[in-house]
């Protein structure tokens, strides 16, 4: 994948998604290795003030693309990220 650790939110990043759910915590491990989480910071896991809650947030977690919710969503969104992305002339993946 092509990222930028330094930068979550670069626009010229591939999204990976992850219809997570309350698997987020397999998807925080991934953002470590990927150091875009510092690995220290997994001790905070599920507290009130961590950026990494027991269910996916997505506006809490550096390089969480989508929160989690109903199973299956993911599709649904990979797909609208992916053509929004071509609109754009984008060639990041999805």
């Amino acid at each position: 994948m092509t990222y930028k650790p330094e930068d979550p939110e670069w626009e010229g990043r591939d999204r990976f998604l992850l219809s997570h759910g309350h698997y987020a915590i397999a998807f925080y491990a991934a953002l470590i290795e990927a150091r875009i989480v510092p690995e220290e910071e997994l001790e905070t896991y599920g507290s009130d003030d961590s950026r990494l809650p027991m269910s996916g947030m997505a506006t809490y977690t550096p390089g969480m693309q989508m929160s989690g919710g109903s199973l299956g969503q993911g599709l649904p969104i990979a797909v609208g990220m992916a053509l929004g992305l071509r609109l754009k002339k984008n060639p990041a993946f999805v």
